[in-house]
């Protein structure tokens, strides 16, 4: 309930600052502080008069009100966090329409578009994803407790991975489209990221076939494998590009003669055939090995035998933290270098960004997929948990163009002066008529 009172205080502001100033401070606290309080009072007063000895499966709050009264208190969440986020709209286009006039306004309305974006995917998402949860409950009561929870788990899953595909692939196909697009972005590197984009597209949509076949159904490994064996293959072959690329930026700051000595055709074949013997070996093996057992999650390591999972994973979590080794040697290169270059200050702060992104994402999932493979041994819970760690491995794949585009000022010129070449030349009339204002004025 704060939150819609203070993106309703901001509006207020903004809309009737005469009105907003002539309320005295105590008044406006108290004013502002009613809805709160009332709201607050009655949903906890509620739950403390309709309280039973009924056995409940969750200690949280919708679970302390009956079926049909935490429905509705739900529903009440979300017509609020509706209400904040057309609030939030709201104030975006009055401040836009002020930013033609003042650069501040400009820059308020970039700082709200992060404000709905981070409400959109913590606050309103939770509200709404706790709603399905609660209506998913209801109706499998029927089933039993492995079947309900697995049942759960995968709408759970179903929810947020078709979210990730879309953002996903639009983002690969924008890297790739940009750097076809435009000579001056197109180098080694970016060619190499562009291979991992396409990797990616394939792995985003791998993820959604294993959430498509049902985690805790029967089926046997050799089905398994038949529906996500290429997701096995591009999932290897993205993991061997990205120590592909991190070596690629190594060399060049390391051996920058050698580096530009090797012709393209010959560099792209000694880059590439790492990535295609590692992954055409991987996706091998489990075509050779793969029977006719049940397995409980359509994933990758499950395509192969216990053994050979754990391998697998091993595998997959030493190029990854080969990967992270190679990211702090590259910091510490430009760190030393960043006292007489500014480039290269910035350069370790991208770095740094990249490390962090990675760490939390791609790293963190190799690592406790390895720790769920050890301890559950392909068991009902641990198919469950494979899921859910699906959605680091989303973000792994999804995050290529967002983070460039966001952090790299050159990669968003580059962007925009392809989709939208008006605002461009918008800008530079700008910068041009500024630059001839200082003039004029250092001239007077």
């Amino acid at each position: 309930m704060i939150m819609v009172v203070i993106v309703l205080d901001i509006l207020i502001f903004v809309k009737f600052p005469t009105l907003y100033r002539s309320i005295s401070s105590i008044n406006y606290t108290i004013l502002t502080s009613t809805p709160v309080f009332l709201f607050g009072f009655i949903t906890a007063f509620y739950g403390w008069l309709s309280r039973t000895e009924d056995v409940i499966a969750s200690c949280s709050p919708p679970f302390i009100f009956d079926q049909s009264a935490s429905v509705i208190y739900k529903y009440l969440f979300i017509f609020f966090s509706f209400l904040v986020l057309i609030l939030y709209i709201i104030l975006i286009r009055a401040f836009y329409r002020r930013s033609q006039n003042t650069q501040k306004s400009l820059k308020t309305v970039k700082r709200l578009q992060l404000s709905v974006l981070i409400y959109i995917f913590t606050w309103f998402f939770s509200q709404v994803f706790s709603l399905v949860i609660l209506k998913i409950t209801e109706n499998s009561v029927g089933g039993g407790m492995i079947f309900a929870h697995v049942t759960l788990n995968v709408q759970i899953v179903n929810i947020y991975k078709p979210v990730f595909f879309v953002l996903g692939t639009i983002g690969n196909l924008l890297f790739i489209h940009l750097i076809l697009r435009r000579k001056a972005l197109q180098s080694r590197t970016s060619i190499l990221q562009c291979f991992q984009c396409i990797f990616h597209i394939f792995c985003l949509v791998g993820t959604l076939l294993c959430e498509l076949v049902a985690t805790g159904s029967t089926f046997t490994r050799r089905e398994c494998f038949n529906r996500i064996g290429f997701y096995v293959f591009f999932q290897a072959a993205q993991c061997i590009i990205m120590v592909v690329i991190v070596l690629d930026i190594l060399i060049l700051v390391k051996f920058p003669i050698w580096y530009r000595s090797i012709s393209s055709i010959n560099y792209v074949i000694l880059a590439s055939t790492p990535v295609v013997l590692f992954s055409f070996s991987t996706a091998a093996y489990g075509y050779l090995f793969i029977n006719d057992d049940y397995i409980s999650s359509c994933n990758p390591p499950y395509v192969y035998d216990i053994t050979a999972s754990l391998i697998y994973k091993y595998l997959f979590v030493f190029f990854s933290l080969v990967v992270f080794i190679t990211y702090i040697i590259l910091i510490r290169s430009f760190h030393q270098r960043s006292d007489s270059n500014q480039n290269s200050l910035k350069t370790v702060k991208r770095l740094q960004l990249s490390v962090l992104i990675y760490v939390f994402t791609w790293l963190f999932s190799q690592i406790l997929s390895l720790i769920i493979l050890e301890l559950s041994e392909y068991s009902v819970d641990g198919g469950v948990m494979f899921m859910h760690i699906n959605l680091f491995v989303s973000l792994s794949y999804s995050n290529t163009f967002y983070v460039t585009i966001w952090r790299s000022k050159e990669y968003r010129d580059q962007f925009y002066s392809v989709w939208c070449p008006k605002l461009m030349q918008k800008t530079d009339v700008n910068s041009v008529s500024h630059g001839l204002r200082l003039a004029k004025n250092n001239f007077t």
